[in-house]
């Protein structure tokens, strides 16, 4: 895939016809992405209304099946805007996330988030270094080797959390993962308690939940179906992202399965299919035991897209923090 900087819409234009060799007219153009890169530009004649959409969505995804990506931006040239829209939609709902939908008319352009001004061809830079500001953070952290590395405190905290009070030990767990997602760096004994706890199922799951907010009352399970009731605090989730990141540099190889499970989990929420997809495959082979990385590997393995992911008004790729 190509690699280059989108710092501003018309960068993203320039790329599109740079890359096709003219200014497009009347043409639905797909950018696929994927991790940190753009990949091939595709372009269709832009479609009138009797066209459905679904159908044009399935055949641009099959179309960009060997690209790996798991998102895209779409751009209409002079193309309706209603239809490019649809179009967008039926590509989410097909696991396909569009991440912006930009439409062109004359020198003008417009984004699905609001943006809009002038667009002269030629007239920004390309070519440069990474894409639409994504970022490393999509590597696939590796579990640590040998199997068993600084497992001893953590078994032993672990077993302390087990025998003491129940409500007790989940209020302690609870209000440390809490002060963990407003940016608190965690002690070397709180990183231990992470460990255990994250590596008990009862605890485990609660924890999972509060990172989305889903509150105490009932139906807070229905994160794990990727449809939570509460509105999703993505930059608590983008902070309990890294956090977790960091509690497997420190994990045993049981505990990182567990917690690799989680941050796949993350990424199919957020609608990006493929990372979630490697990543559950990794927590698999650190535990092929693991139902959780095995659910969330058949999830992204059958095409499923969390709901939240499908919905523009909640998704991760429409409310990201800048």
């Amino acid at each position: 895939m190509t690699t280059f900087t989108a710092t501003t819409i018309a960068d993203v234009l320039d790329y599109a016809a740079g890359v096709l060799g003219l200014r497009p007219t009347r043409s639905l153009v797909v950018l696929p992405m994927q991790d940190n890169a753009l990949g091939p530009v595709l372009r269709t004649d832009a479609p009138g209304a009797d066209v459905p959409a679904q159908a044009l969505a399935d055949s641009i995804i099959e179309n960009l099946s060997h690209a790996l990506a798991d998102g895209a931006l779409l751009i209409g040239f002079d193309a309706d805007r209603a239809v490019a829209e649809a179009v967008g939609r039926a590509m989410t709902e097909r696991g396909l996330p569009v991440h912006e939908t930009i439409h062109v008319t004359g020198n003008r352009y417009t984004s699905f988030h609001g943006a809009e001004g002038e667009w002269n061809p030629g007239q920004t830079a390309i070519g440069l270094e990474t894409a639409y500001h994504r970022d490393e953070r999509d590597e696939i952290p590796e579990p640590p080797t040998p199997a068993g590395m600084a497992a001893e405190p953590a078994l032993t905290e672990r077993a302390r959390l087990v025998r003491a009070d129940h409500a007790e030990a989940m209020t302690e767990v609870r209000d440390l993962w809490a002060a963990v997602l407003t940016g608190a760096e965690p002690s070397p004994a709180q990183v231990l308690t992470l460990r255990a706890a994250f590596s008990l199922y009862e605890s485990r799951d609660r924890l999972h939940a509060d990172t989305y907010g889903a509150g105490d009352g009932a139906g807070w399970e229905a994160i794990f179906t990727g449809d939570p009731a509460e509105p999703v605090a993505w930059g608590k989730v983008e902070t309990a992202e890294a956090a977790l990141r960091l509690l497997i540099t420190h994990a045993d190889t049981h505990e990182a399965a567990h917690l690799l499970a989680l941050l796949a989990h993350i990424y199919w929420m957020q609608g990006r299919g493929t990372v979630a997809g490697r990543t559950a495959d990794r927590a698999c082979e650190a535990d092929a035991d693991n139902t959780f990385a095995r659910l969330v590997s058949h999830l992204t393995n059958a095409g499923k897209l969390a709901p939240v992911a499908r919905d523009r008004d909640r998704a991760w790729a429409t409310n990201r923090p800048q």
